[in-house]
Order: C-alpha cells, then sequence, then structure tokens
C-alpha cells in the first residue's frame, strides 16, 4: 500500500441517529461515557460516580451508552440500549467528549479524532490503545498495577478539565 491516511482516521457516511435519539440530546453539548467492555476487569467502577460529579460542575449534558441497563445513572440521558451499533459512530461524532474503557466505541471515537479520555487497566494502551499513540485529542489513564479501578475520580476529573478546557 502506497498511498494511506497515516492517521488511520475513518468516516461513517451513513451512521446517522434517529429523531427521537436527536430530540434527546437538544443540541447541548455532552460529554459521552462508555461505562462497559467486554472483560470485567477492564471495567473502570466509578462511572455512576463520576456522571454525579460531571452533571453539577459542567454546562455540558452528560450522555450514557451501551448495552447494559445495570445501575442507574442519574442527572444523565441515558441512552443504554436505545442506540443502534450502525448509529453508534454518529453518536460518538456529535460528542464533545468520549470517555470510555478499552472498548470498541474508544477505537471509534479515536478513528473519528474526537477528544477522548480512554481509561485502561489490565492491558497496555501501547499496544491496543486508540491511534495514534501521539495524538493531542487523545489522553490515556493507565493503571500503573493493572487494575483499572485504582484510577481514581480526581485523575479522570484533572483529565477532563484540561481535554474540555
Amino acid at each position: 500500500i502506497k498511498k494511506f491516511d497515516p492517521l488511520l482516521s475513518m468516516d461513517f457516511p451513513e451512521s446517522k441517529i434517529s429523531k427521537t435519539l436527536t430530540e434527546r440530546l437538544d443540541e447541548k453539548k455532552f460529554i459521552l461515557l462508555f461505562p462497559e467492555s467486554r472483560r470485567s476487569e477492564k471495567v473502570w467502577p466509578f462511572f455512576k460516580e463520576l456522571s454525579q460529579s460531571l452533571s453539577k460542575e459542567n454546562s455540558f449534558n452528560i450522555v450514557v451508552a451501551g448495552n447494559k441497563q445495570d445501575q442507574l445513572f442519574p442527572h444523565t440521558i441515558d441512552l443504554r440500549g436505545k442506540v443502534k451499533l450502525g448509529e453508534l459512530p454518529n453518536l460518538i461524532k456529535r460528542a464533545d467528549l468520549v470517555i470510555s474503557n478499552d472498548s470498541a466505541p474508544l477505537h471509534i471515537a479515536s478513528a473519528l479524532r474526537k477528544p477522548l479520555l480512554a481509561l485502561f487497566g489490565p492491558t497496555s494502551s501501547a499496544m491496543y490503545g486508540p491511534y495514534p499513540l501521539n495524538s493531542t485529542r487523545t489522553t490515556v489513564l493507565s493503571a500503573s498495577d493493572a487494575k483499572i479501578d485504582s484510577i481514581t475520580i480526581n485523575e479522570v476529573e484533572l483529565q477532563i478539565k484540561k481535554l474540555i478546557s
């Protein structure tokens, strides 16, 4: 391959979200949270507390997306189970900031060059993290002991402030 975009950016021109979802987002800026991952050891357990803190401190809406509705996320627009796979890239594209565990939405956000805070525990962000590794739009927090719950809410909030300022 001689000609290619070295940033590996992608576009999903067919991805659209429904009118109902568009109305729920209300054209206001939003931070998009993805609190899930296929492997439980890759799930940062403090998304609920983070969503509560963010909803108090920001002019942004807080949107939660994913599949499982296993805990309540008060003060958010909870879209878990309501976004089809084909709509996901468009939802991510509309976000002002994406916060995600090591999961597919993290990689879609990276490919769309969205501001991204990526949380890593047992997996290596150097091997499996967002691309390119030196992107100024991406911040990676990796647990030094490979346990994702070692990443504190304070660390995450500090990085969010840097990314949205």
